[in-house]
Formats: structure tokens, C-alpha cells, sequence
């Protein structure tokens, strides 16, 4: 995300905050974006801005605070957050930054999400990104079949659920890469 946001839509990585929960979810995805933010600026981080809520709540507004606040304006916010919480930071931002770009890793559940913002309003849906893992294009049709496509287990994150709890709102997930790519080994062996 951080990648299509600098070298596609030209945003400078200063311009990019983060907006993620304060668990074992939001800590990875906010290390992410750290991670290809030094990668971006040659090694050097630089300062990331993080808008913090707490798990299980949708009290965002310490994090709206903490981005009116920040000096240089913000024009694109990755988040790590569940559906509602997402939905009220966006709503709670959307008049006071109508051109931000909003992105979000699958774990929101983008379609609650839409539905949720879409109760709002239309223009609160525009500009909003959420990202999808699914099987690599390489797979071919065959092994993509034999790897269930879907855990009720929750988010998987480095191999384990985030904070040991269901995915947010008992919405279904894809599997990790990790077991999609071992159902695949064990599938060409046995074949």
C-alpha cells in the first residue's frame, strides 16, 4: 500500500500516516509500513505518524485529535483497524480532509466496511482502499481448488492470531500464505 501510494499516486512518505489498534494486529501493520517506508527512503525511516485507538472500541477520537494536530497535512492514511472503528475514524476525518486516500488491510473486512460507510453516505466510501490476499497468480488452478480458501479461525498475522482472538465480527478470512503455500508442496508431492 505504501509502495502504490508514493510511487503511483506521487504522495511523499511524510504524507502518509497510520491509523491502527493498539494489539497484536495493529503493532504488525504498523511495523509493515515502517518496513517499506525505510525501504522507500533508502534505509532512513523518518517519522511515522500513528493514530492509536483501543481494541474492541471505537473510541477513535484521540486519534482524530493527534491528526488535526500534526503540522504537515496528511493526504493518505493506512489502516489497521477493525470495520467500525475504520468507519468512525473516516467519518470522523472526511470533512476535514474530503481528498484523503483512505487504505486498509483485509483484516477491516471490506465488505462491512462498505456497508458501513455506505449508511453514511456515499462520499464517505470514496477514496477508500482495502486491500485482498489471495492465491499468487502463479497457482495453478488445480492447486488453488485442493487449499480450503477459507479459515474461521481469524486474521492470521506472522503465523498466529492476532492477540489469540477471531477475526473482528466473526468475519471469515483467507488462509495464510504460509499454509496456502505448504497445501500447495503437499499437493505436488502426493501427485
Amino acid at each position: 500500500m505504501v509502495r502504490y501510494l508514493v510511487k503511483v499516486r506521487g504522495l511523499r512518505p511524510e504524507q502518509i500516516g497510520v491509523f491502527a489498534q493498539q494489539d497484536a494486529c495493529g503493532d504488525p501493520g504498523f511495523a509493515g509500513v515502517a518496513k517499506a517506508m525505510r525501504a522507500l527512503r533508502g534505509g532512513n525511516e523518518g517519522t511515522i505518524l500513528r493514530f492509536d485507538y483501543k481494541r474492541n472500541t471505537v473510541d477513535v477520537d484521540d486519534a482524530v485529535a493527534r491528526h488535526r494536530a500534526h503540522k504537515i497535512p496528511m493526504k493518505a492514511v493506512v489502516m489497521v483497524p477493525a470495520y467500525r472503528a475504520a468507519a468512525k475514524f473516516i467519518e470522523k476525518t472526511r470533512d476535514l480532509y474530503p481528498t484523503m486516500i483512505y487504505t486498509s488491510v483485509s483484516f477491516v473486512g471490506s465488505t462491512a466496511l462498505a456497508d458501513e460507510l455506505m449508511l453514511l453516505g456515499p462520499r464517505y466510501a470514496n477514496g477508500v482502499i482495502v486491500t485482498q490476499v489471495v492465491p499468487a497468480v502463479t497457482a495453478t488452478q488445480s492447486r488453488a481448488r485442493q487449499v480450503p480458501p477459507w479459515s474461521t479461525t481469524g486474521l492470521r498475522v506472522a503465523g498466529r492470531l492476532c492477540g489469540g482472538q477471531p477475526a473482528a465480527g466473526g468475519v471469515k478470512t483467507r488462509w495464510s500464505a504460509a499454509r496456502h503455500r505448504e497445501a500447495g508442496r503437499s499437493a505436488r508431492n502426493s501427485a
